[in-house]
């Protein structure tokens, strides 16, 4: 069994105790974003209770040390926990309280639990694709209704951090003391070898290769 497997067990029994629940059996199965997730391993989690059974899905960190320190990753790590523990709390306070329609209504997955803890850094939730959700091919172009469906919901998203601070101007101000987000320059970090370089500038090159049509690194003219 892997550390990472080990760590959402550890989770789960947490969790599972948290909520009293009594699972038959519990499924850990590793996944694959197939290239889309840098900085957590996934997981499936299928748990059998006597009288129903969840599907969840479960983040481990797995950026090691000399990268986690030059992106910030406990900030990034921490913020996710942030905001499925307080910010879908907050949000959702505000949608009821201005009477949103349950349709009109941003949609959080729901949150099962976490562990907060350096370098293991765990968020379980439920399994979004047995609601129907299906990952889009980001090498990809969206069709109209999709891309409109996106931006709508980000639009919520962000219209609801405009509600908070205007209805709860004291606790908003708090919160953002500790938002700022600091992330050293790759370039400039003396622990970036050449190979690493070039690794970045072969990322950059084949997305913008992809983007501008041309199958290989962009050309100048292209952008």
């Amino acid at each position: 069994m892997s550390d990472t497997t080990q760590t959402v067990r550890k989770v789960l029994k947490k969790i599972f105790e948290e909520q009293n629940l009594s699972p038959r059996d519990v499924e850990v199965v590793p996944t694959s974003s197939e290239g889309a997730n840098y900085t957590t391993e996934l997981f499936y989690v299928n748990v059998t209770l006597p009288q129903q059974d969840l599907k969840l899905f479960a983040k481990v960190a797995c950026i090691g040390d000399t990268i986690r320190g030059m992106v910030n990753a406990s900030w990034l790590y921490a913020t996710e926990i942030f905001v499925y523990t307080q910010i879908a709390k907050i949000y959702n306070a505000i949608e009821r309280k201005n009477n949103v329609p349950e349709e009109d209504r941003f949609v959080f997955p729901k949150f099962y639990g976490y562990d907060p803890e350096d370098g293991k850094e765990t968020v379980v939730m439920e399994n979004l694709l047995e609601a129907g959700y299906k990952l889009h091919d980001r090498l990809k172009a969206m069709d109209w209704e999709h891309m409109a469906v996106g931006l709508e919901s980000l639009a919520k998203f962000h219209a609801l951090s405009f509600a908070f601070e205007k209805y709860y101007p004291e606790e908003f101000g708090e919160i953002i003391k500790n938002m700022s987000y600091g992330m050293i320059r790759l370039a400039e970090a003396k622990e970036i070898n050449d190979g690493n370089n070039n690794m970045w500038k072969s990322m950059v090159d084949s997305a913008l290769g992809r983007w501008c049509g041309n199958g290989g690194g962009a050309k100048e003219n292209d952008l």
